[in-house]
């Protein structure tokens, strides 16, 4: 099969870093509200911390279409594509939530209480398959692993990149086909999201055609900041929300689930997209330290996305968070940015053992390709 329909778009360095900051930012912002909401947090520091975290996650959908569109842009084909994209997944996603699965075997023995919601630990062979499979979300299915709550997002996006797949490497009724039967698949939850990822690729494929002044990239810059500030300040977000879950339930019959933000998720997004296209006129590079330091930290994200859930909620259930002092927090913060660390270096950092693992799988399975 030919490789994809669009040749690769240049990506400057000063993009890529911010492109890396964001993507390190996101996945501390969720963190940080996650502390505040599952009480893991002294009072003090808990006042400074995010309320939400659910605005973090579409900053990783549309960064994802946009870096996942230059991905395929690069690939020799489809099964190179496949290769690149499960090794970034399953690099993470299998040793996390199987550790998690047996750290929370082993804590249902200690503290059956704390763990009396986990019902999926009971059944691993209906469960773990599922979310391997990353079909929680399909349909009226709301299943994400207990200790591990951002794992919706993968749910989504993992499917993001078959559909995506299917317009870069397909042609001709073979689209049509293939994104029919995604949707008829797995329902509707993940289409209302789909323009959320979709926003991202669209401005990797097209952002030469909007070119800016230096005058106005420092307007829409400061514009969609203003306008995400103004949003948040009336709770607009809020209303946006109760609207979209109104309309989804009266067309499909059924909650949206995890995608109950879809309206504001459209708008936050747009903004993103603003920023994006601003700082890359803008062309603004930090400092060599500074930049080192972003890409670092952007190399652990998605092992810190993942692993804070089972490890935060798992100190919650050992420890008496609810005395937590303000030393205590930031030690929590410390310990946490230390097992993202070692964790990572069997996960993100080592990616490559994947990718071979599946270009050798593949080579067995599909001889000739």
């Amino acid at each position: 099969m030919p490789a994809a329909t669009f040749a690769p778009r240049p990506v400057s360095p000063a993009l890529s870093v911010h492109l890396d900051a964001l993507r390190a930012i996101a996945a501390i912002w969720v963190v940080l509200s996650h502390m505040r909401s599952w009480d893991v947090a002294s009072a003090e520091v808990a006042a400074w911390l995010p309320l939400e975290g659910h605005d973090a996650v579409i900053v990783f959908f549309v960064l994802s279409g946009f870096l996942i569109s230059h991905a395929a842009a690069r690939a020799t084909g489809p099964l190179d594509f496949a290769i690149d994209r499960a090794s970034r997944l399953y690099s993470v996603a299998m040793p996390v939530l199987l550790a998690t699965w047996l750290a929370d075997t082993v804590g249902r023995h200690y503290a059956p209480d704390a763990y009396a919601g986990h019902y999926e630990w009971a059944k691993p062979w209906i469960y773990l398959p599922l979310h391997l499979l990353f079909l929680g979300e399909a349909w009226s299915l709301r299943e994400v692993p207990s200790s591990i709550p951002p794992y919706w997002s993968l749910h989504y996006e993992a499917w993001y990149y078959v559909a995506f797949a299917a317009l870069a490497f397909l042609r001709g009724a073979w689209r049509v086909i293939a994104l029919a039967a995604l949707v008829a698949a797995l329902g509707p939850k993940l289409l209302v999201m789909w323009p959320v990822w979709a926003l991202g690729a669209a401005l990797y494929l097209w952002r030469a055609r909007l070119p800016l002044t230096t005058g106005e990239a420092w307007f829409l810059l400061i514009s969609s900041v203003a306008a995400y500030a103004a949003i948040e300040a009336v709770n607009l977000d809020h209303a946006l929300w109760r609207l979209g879950d109104r309309l989804f339930v009266a067309v499909v019959g059924d909650g949206p689930g995890n995608a109950r933000n879809y309206l504001a998720d459209y708008i936050v997004a747009l903004l993103l997209a603003g920023v994006l296209l601003a700082l890359e006129r803008l062309d603004w590079q930090p400092p060599p330290p500074v930049t080192g330091a972003i890409r670092w930290a952007a190399g652990y994200s998605f092992t810190l996305y993942l692993l804070h859930g089972p490890f935060l909620l798992t100190l919650r259930n050992a420890l008496d968070t609810g005395r937590l002092t303000t030393a205590g927090t930031l030690a929590i913060l410390g310990a946490l940015g230390v097992a993202t660390v070692l964790v990572g270096q069997v996960t993100e950092k080592r990616r490559h053992l994947w990718r071979r693992f599946l270009r050798t799988l593949s080579a067995r399975l599909l001889p000739g390709r």
